[in-house]
């Protein structure tokens, strides 16, 4: 496969010929960034008051009289919105299932959500978490106890608060009571509550399952929610497996060296292959702690 060591040049620059190529980087189009589709985004710190003039022009050249550009103008408004996935959950008893939750973000604001799973019919439990600053994704666990009833009450809603110029800002997102069904094929357990590791060190967790119902197939296990930075290591080509002949797996769990002291809960969950059901663990807690003097 070729490879080229490549350079970044201002636009404009007049190159020797050399033999190697030249590709123009249009770096005006499409970089809006997320919520912004096909458009265009620039942010613009007057350094002092004055009139200011908005030039809008095609990168390709293509203009005309046929050719309709809209041009918005106002003061930045950070802000975020919220969702979550499943919004109704359907979880086995004594098991879990992750819930996957995902921020909009809004002209600038990147730093960390708060998030809360509120209005847990009884049995039912899940961690407080975060997405962190810069990120927009995060996942946890909702978790039934062997003797849960049938959920009743309000229907689940998350809740989500963050810091926007010095005042809290919270959005909600609506949900549905969650299903209980009797426990599947998989039981996922693991032998830690708690992990911790120091940025640029390893830690271990260790994953045990259990087959019912006679199924005996090896069984794909998934690490969901860790913060940016925070990685499994040894994953195959095929994941992280459990061997049909065996019932538990120990993973490796790195920090970058730059990763800053967090805590944070993460899901374990194990794949029912043929069903493709998941079968996650209570929430692990990860602490990334301060690095060691």
């Amino acid at each position: 496969v070729p490879m080229y060591k490549v350079a970044i040049h201002p636009p404009g620059t007049k190159f020797a010929p050399n033999g190697l190529p030249v590709i123009p980087l249009y770096y005006r189009n499409d970089d809006g960034g997320p919520g912004y589709g096909k458009d265009s985004r620039l942010f613009f710190d007057p350094p002092a008051d004055g009139d200011y003039q908005v030039r809008i022009a095609d990168a390709r050249g293509q203009a005309s009289n046929g050719h309709i550009y809209r041009l918005t103008v106002r003061a930045p408004r950070p802000s975020y919105q919220i969702r979550f996935n499943p919004t109704t959950p359907t979880v086995a008893k004594g098991s879990a299932v992750p819930l996957s939750v995902t921020a909009e973000r809004f002209d600038g604001f990147d730093d960390a959500i708060a998030i809360k799973l509120d209005n847990l019919p009884a049995g039912f439990s899940a961690p407080e978490t975060s997405i962190p600053a810069g990120e927009t994704t995060t996942a946890f666990a909702l978790w039934a106890d062997a003797d849960a009833g049938k959920p009743m009450g309000k229907p689940l809603k998350l809740v989500a608060r963050a810091s926007i110029d010095g005042k809290e800002v919270t959005h909600e997102a609506g949900g549905g009571l969650p299903q209980l069904i009797e426990p599947g094929d998989l039981l996922t357990t693991t032998e830690q509550s708690e992990v911790t590791v120091q940025p640029g060190q390893e830690t271990r967790l260790t994953v045990k399952i259990e087959r019912r119902h006679g199924f005996a197939g090896r069984v794909p296990l998934e690490v969901r929610g860790l913060p940016h930075g925070v990685r499994v290591l040894d994953v195959g080509l095929n994941g992280i497996l459990v061997t049909p002949d065996a019932s538990s797996r120990t993973i490796v769990i790195y920090a970058e060296p730059w990763v800053r002291p967090t805590t944070h809960p993460f899901v374990v969950l194990a794949r029912r292959e043929g069903k493709n059901t998941e079968h996650a663990a209570r929430s692990v807690l990860l602490t990334v702690a301060g690095e060691k003097k």
